[in-house]
């Protein structure tokens, strides 16, 4: 049964009362006029609580007896700053002859929520909809990539065990002839190993040869761990992915209040905190075939294909396999994502100027501030979120991935060219 249970509250409204003068010169007086004042009540913010979930009778004791229940949910919660008064400032005078004629106002106004405009509303950004759609794709496929119980892959060791072999006699045979060297003194060349292009090699030979020999036997000791605790009995695993973003976004647009001859540009801005989470529960029977990776073949083709991990620093290739790669002695029970925003939106004055008044005022000036904020949080649980088929875009690359990038770009621009 769907429920919504709402909350709000708002502060109590305030007043605000402005002075100003009204010329009706004369003659005998120029600058007469009469004391004049305007009152108006401003509202002073308020919070909205409304979360929409799903009931389901006795879910304590149904979970007790190992029921899944996996229920979608809504919850938002909106703050809301209206607009305090501010210094006001306006003249609208003509002068005719020396006399005045108008009217001149000067202190504390606030101005409209409404005269502030409408907020730039992230939702309605189609670039804001399809980054955050593309995100949840990403964390599920994760989360489903993750649902397995592989400790050590050995088709991918015994597929790279050639350039394994290869990588530790040449890093075997170089200290051995710098051990040399150093022995005879052989100075010539071991400058050149202290060369530009020899620190690259060393840098490149760590990062992609000793590295991930360090991973698989790091693997291959989780591997007999695993393999000497497995007892065959079923368990249950949640594996997990989360993903975060920020969004900014600001543009400026000009507001025409209903019959008060101004013009007021505001400011908008938007900001959205994102984090998206998902997980999938699985039945797990461990088993060699799944802890050694035995059964992962389509991991292990794409893995196989020269340059595929810069092509998986682009884009989500490697994960979309694994997560519809089948698992040996895995069985989803249940999936979910969870979304989360934090929002502020901000509106704000940044110049007032008289607009449209008759070109027989001569003294026509207007000074104003003010601003109105609207703070969100947001959590959108969805069950059994689908499962993407189409890799996404999600660029991972941080100073020391360009710094390869560069490198592999700039050898194989020097093959190209012999």
């Amino acid at each position: 049964m769907e429920r919504t249970r709402n909350r709000s509250s708002s502060n109590p409204a305030k007043s605000c009362t402005v002075y100003g003068k009204r010329y009706a010169g004369t003659v005998s007086q120029p600058q007469k006029y009469t004391d004049i004042s305007a009152t108006t009540g401003y509202p002073c913010g308020g919070l909205t609580d409304v979360m929409t979930d799903v009931v389901t009778p006795n879910y304590r004791s149904r979970m007790a007896k190992g029921e899944i229940i996996n229920n979608p949910l809504t919850k938002q919660l909106i703050a809301v700053t209206d607009p305090i008064p501010t210094q006001f400032s306006r003249e609208l005078i003509t002068v005719t002859s020396g006399k005045w004629f108008g009217d001149s106002w000067s202190g504390l106004w606030p101005v409209s929520s409404a005269d502030l405009g409408q907020f730039l509303v992230p939702s309605l950004d189609s670039e804001f909809t399809s980054t955050i759609e593309s995100l949840k794709s990403q964390a599920v496929t994760s989360a489903h990539a993750k649902a397995n119980s592989v400790e050590i892959s050995m088709l991918m060791v015994a597929g790279e065990g050639r350039k394994t072999v290869a990588s530790l006699a040449s890093i075997f045979g170089r200290a051995i002839r710098i051990f040399k060297a150093v022995k005879t003194a052989d100075i010539r060349y071991l400058k050149r190993q202290i060369s530009l292009i020899e620190l690259r090699d060393r840098y490149m030979e760590a990062r992609y040869a000793l590295r991930p020999m360090v991973y698989d036997v790091k693997g291959l000791i989780a591997a007999l761990g695993a393999s000497a605790e497995s007892t065959g009995e079923k368990t249950r695993v949640t594996a997990r992915s989360q993903v975060q973003n920020q969004y900014d976004k600001e543009d400026t647009i000009d507001v025409y209040p209903s019959g008060q001859l101004m013009k007021l540009s505001v400011k908008r801005k938007s900001t959205v905190l994102t984090e998206i989470r998902a997980g999938v529960l699985t039945d797990v029977v461990a088993s060699y075939v799944e802890i050694w990776g035995l059964a992962n073949f389509a991991e292990t083709a794409w893995e196989l294909i020269p340059l595929s991990f810069i092509a998986d620093w682009f884009f989500n290739i490697g994960k979309t396999i694994a997560a519809w790669t089948p698992n040996y002695g895995i069985r989803e029970l249940a999936s979910w994502s969870v979304t989360k925003h934090v929002v502020l939106l901000e509106n704000s004055l940044v110049s007032a100027q008289n607009y449209g008044v008759s070109p027989s005022v001569t003294r026509s000036t207007l000074s104003w501030s003010g601003s109105k904020t609207q703070t969100e949080q947001w959590t959108i649980r969805e069950p059994m979120p689908q499962l993407g088929i189409l890799p996404k875009l999600t660029i991972r690359l941080d100073a020391l991935k360009l710094l390869d990038l560069a490198i592999i770009l700039g050898n194989l621009s020097k093959n190209w060219r012999r």
